[in-house]
């Protein structure tokens, strides 16, 4: 290359470097006058942009980023813009603003083409599904109807677990028996009928397909972010697979039915976890329970509102391990919100894993401490309005979750009965690790060997 022509590629590259940011800068701060926050964040590569740096745990690789560049910062995954937000006063308006669900080819096919309550958009249909739910499925009078199916079911597994005690004293899947009553709760509840092992294959074959490289349902990793790459070989694999919910009809409630049985099971599997970690806790759970109920026999949902300590360590626990630590929003259409211009398709995620141990919010953060929930504890549990940390969990503002009162009132007693019913003990040390896929789930099954410990007969 002649040394002219070199000299004015160098002069063209130098303009370029200087220029483009600042012109990109001017766009992004000044629209019509009004001056918008520039949001940080971490350089990206080419075509994946940060994708490579979220690893098999976004949400704590999030958390370590919002650690050098703020509670608000963007990233970019694939092509696409995210704004990642880490704290409670940011995600209060940010949740309200955007009432879409960001699309991926998973919510696709394992929700019927988006039809469902979960994943539709903000719309005639979303609102058509979501008041069939409340008012037909998850209202107070039905959740109180089927109280019955509700102890029958846990009925069930105490007896089960009280059997292996007596026939076989050895370690149960703790994991898989919660799975198994809570599957059959909300079959029976819905479809007035089980469905056997049918139903449980189903949630174990989304698990395992949400957590094959290429495919998730949460949008962080999803193939759909990266063109080109939208028949990934694991896409084509689970559709291989023939993953069909084993009942017919109700597409639109479907989402929201599956969706709510592996989040109560994976809440509580990670309840009991804490609980086996600490004794004192523990300990304290049970006395209650013998203060109110007493151990001449098993625990009644009229009891439930009786015991503040356990609605401490419900909150603690959903605190510390939030089944869906990332909830997703996209904007709808160019806007402004909390000082922050959005584009169309911008998408929000607000990684409430990382509120949860936030050292600005709570006193010793990654300590389980329920008494932090106490009226005047000093804590760091504060009124936060629908966004304190024990609601959280299920989303705020119009796309909150539907099912809440019905999930929390079956963890609620599914818990209260396996601690007040049995004295556990770990089979080894007790591992904490996460798996990250269509929820935050434990990533080994919790294994336990239990002791019935009221009297005979109870």
């Amino acid at each position: 290359m002649a040394p002219e022509s070199l000299l004015v590629a160098v002069a063209v590259a130098a303009a370029c470097f200087f220029t483009l940011p600042l012109l990109r800068k001017r766009r992004t701060l000044i629209d019509g006058g009004v001056r918008f926050r520039v949001l940080p964040g971490p350089p990206g590569i080419p075509i994946l942009g940060n994708l490579l740096s979220l690893g098999t745990l976004p949400h704590q690789a999030l958390r370590k980023l919002a650690e050098v560049y703020g509670p608000v910062m963007g990233i970019k995954i694939g092509l696409v813009q995210v704004v990642i937000v880490s704290s409670f006063a940011d995600a209060q308006k940010l949740l309200r603003a955007f009432v879409n669900r960001p699309s991926s080819n998973s919510s696709v096919y394992l929700a019927y083409g988006r039809k469902g309550v979960v994943f539709s958009d903000y719309g005639n249909i979303w609102r058509e599904s979501r008041n069939l739910c409340l008012v037909h499925m998850l209202s107070i009078r039905k959740v109180e109807t089927f109280r019955n199916v509700r102890k029958g079911e846990i009925h069930r597994l105490l007896r089960s677990l009280k059997k292996a005690e007596e026939e076989d004293p050895k370690a149960v899947d703790l994991s898989e028996a919660a799975a198994s009553t809570i599957i059959a709760i909300a079959c029976r509840t819905f479809f007035g009928e089980e469905y056997g092992n049918e139903s449980a294959i189903y949630i174990r074959r989304s698990e395992k397909l949400c957590c094959w490289p290429g495919y998730s349902t949460s949008t962080t990793t999803s193939p759909s972010r990266i063109p080109r790459l939208e028949w990934t070989p694991a896409t084509n694999e689970g559709r291989q697979k023939g993953l069909r919910w084993p009942l017919r009809g109700g597409h639109r409630q479907v989402d929201t039915i599956t969706a709510g049985l592996d989040t109560s099971a994976t809440t509580v599997e990670w309840m009991m976890s804490e609980l086996l970690r600490h004794p004192r806790v523990m300990r304290k759970v049970q006395q209650e329970l013998e203060e109110v109920v007493g151990m001449d026999r098993v625990v009644e949902e009229e009891d439930l509102p009786k015991l503040p300590y356990l609605e401490m360590v419900i909150k603690e626990s959903m605190r510390l391990h939030p089944v869906i630590p990332l909830i997703p929003r996209e904007a709808r259409e160019y806007c402004v919100a909390n000082g922050i211009q959005f584009e169309k398709g911008t998408q929000v995620f607000v990684n409430i894993w990382a509120m949860g141990r936030d050292p600005n919010e709570w006193v010793n953060p990654e300590a389980f401490y329920p008494e932090r929930f106490e009226a005047g504890s000093g804590g760091g549990a504060g009124d936060r309005d629908s966004l304190e940390s024990g609601s959280l969990a299920f989303g705020a503002g119009n796309r909150s979750c539907p099912g809440m009162l019905m999930a929390l009132t079956t963890v609620r007693i599914i818990v209260t009965q396996l601690v007040h019913c049995f004295d556990w003990e770990l089979c080894g040390e007790l591992d904490m690790s996460e798996r990250f896929g269509l929820n935050l789930a434990r990533a080994k099954n919790l294994l336990v060997v239990p002791t019935y410990r009221l009297p005979p007969g109870s």
